[in-house]
């Protein structure tokens, strides 16, 4: 069953499909502890695949935050399904899902301060723009 893709947003409002304000890339623990009755605890290899994750902070209108908010909701079903996108570090295809299922939380930011302020629907600037952190863990390609 193909898996649903990154919202694509609409013909008038465009979902963004970029990065805009950078990425950070960190791994989860690649070895497990285990205590011993007597001597040095033993470390092993966790698994083959160490944990991936990818997290960008992102900005958006009210009405892109609408279509995410729908897409995350009704189409991944509040993060718990894998969708597809393009890899935030090699910008290949890839799978991804959200981290622990985390929505992001969207802060309302106004004009006049140091955030991107990209151009609303009519080709103005909109006055509100929504900044949030979107955490994803990479999956595996299936082979």
């Amino acid at each position: 069953m193909p898996l649903d893709p990154w919202p694509p947003g609409t013909a008038g409002n465009p979902f963004p499909q970029g990065l805009f304000m950078g990425v950070s890339f960190n791994y989860g623990p690649g070895v497990t502890y285990s205590e011993t009755g007597t001597g040095p605890g033993k470390r092993r290899r966790r698994g083959t695949r160490q944990r991936e994750f990818h997290s960008t902070p992102y900005q958006l209108t009210g009405a892109q935050v609408a279509i995410f908010d729908e897409w995350f909701e009704n189409v991944i079903f509040n993060g718990s399904a894998p969708f597809t996108w393009t890899n935030m570090k090699t910008g290949l295809p890839c799978v991804y899902i959200f981290k622990e299922e985390v929505r992001p939380d969207w802060d309302l930011n106004m004009p006049g301060n140091n955030y991107i302020t990209p151009p609303d629907e009519a080709g103005g600037e909109s006055q509100k723009r929504y900044n949030g952190t979107i955490s994803l863990e990479l999956l595996p390609q299936e082979a």
